[in-house]
């Protein structure tokens, strides 16, 4: 404030031009080079198939794929086979998103969870129901051995 009352202003009121810098290019300007496009191409390819085929190649399953069952269907045939004392291969989703094939003993069905008896691991687990992508009724002449397993 002046001696008059008045409003003074000391500082400038616009923005002070800055000096320019001079550009550092970082890059190569030429891009990427052939050999690192290629291996990025098969590095795509590679994840496209958790086996690192390619979608050219033709991939026979040598065992049937795991059963997909609609879920209300897959709760009624695990009650079924607990009461009838049934074997099944069901279709379970890992950890990583893949359907892994699994051969149980159902043993008990209770809050969401199934628990059987895993004849490939030979132990007592419990199955998220939600996880089971299908299930059939099995012969219990094709389960695991202790030796195949």
């Amino acid at each position: 404030e002046g001696p008059d009352g008045g409003v003074v202003i000391t500082r400038g009121t616009g923005r002070q031009p800055t000096a320019h810098r001079p550009v550092v290019r970082l890059r190569d300007e030429a891009g990427p080079n052939e050999r690192l496009l290629v291996a990025a191409v098969k590095a795509l390819r590679s994840g496209e198939d958790t086996e690192g085929r390619t979608n050219t190649e033709e991939v026979l399953p040598t065992r049937p794929l795991p059963p997909r069952t609609p879920p209300a269907k897959t709760v009624s045939i695990l009650r079924a086979a607990i009461d009838e004392g049934a074997a099944l291969r069901i279709g379970y989703a890992s950890s990583n998103g893949s359907t892994v094939e699994h051969m149980i003993d159902p043993v008990r069905v209770n809050a969401g969870q199934v628990t059987a008896y895993d004849h490939r691991g030979g132990d007592v687990r419990t199955f998220t129901i939600s996880r089971i992508a299908g299930v059939e009724v099995i012969d219990p002449g094709s389960l695991p051995t202790t030796e195949q397993v």
